[in-house]
């Protein structure tokens, strides 16, 4: 854990998918956090995280379903109905644990743009800390 710490703390720019990794932005005090997520889903939990360790957080959402593929993780919640009718899975973690895609200039279009233009007016340049 410690050097989970360490390596947070020291970390100028996190880019990641949604997930309980993300908590190590707690010790990231001069960091960006811009957190990436799976179709269908659209819970910031982690821009609460930053806001309270006083960094910045930016989002992108997956906009495109076609840009998912199934694993054995998603297959396990893939909502369905059995014999009976019943509902079974769950949409929510089916699509949460899709394998994700990221059409690239569709991230630097919605995301990194705001990024660096908030970098830049932060700092007045893309510079680093250094």
């Amino acid at each position: 854990m410690l050097n989970q710490i360490m390596a947070s703390r020291d970390t100028e720019l996190v880019v990641a998918m949604h997930g309980a990794g993300l908590g190590n932005v707690l010790f990231s005090s001069e960091s960006t956090l811009i957190e990436l997520h799976p179709y269908a889903h659209s819970k910031e939990t982690y821009s609460s995280l930053a806001y309270y360790a006083g960094i910045d957080y930016f989002a992108w959402y997956n906009q495109d379903a076609n840009s998912t593929i199934d694993n054995d993780t998603s297959n396990h919640y893939k909502p369905s109905v059995d014999s009976k009718g019943a509902k079974v899975g769950n949409a929510h973690l089916y699509w949460k644990h899709k394998d994700q895609t990221i059409q690239l200039s569709d991230f630097e279009t919605t995301t990194w743009n705001r990024f660096e233009a908030h970098r830049i007016h932060q700092h007045g340049c893309l510079c680093t800390n250094t």
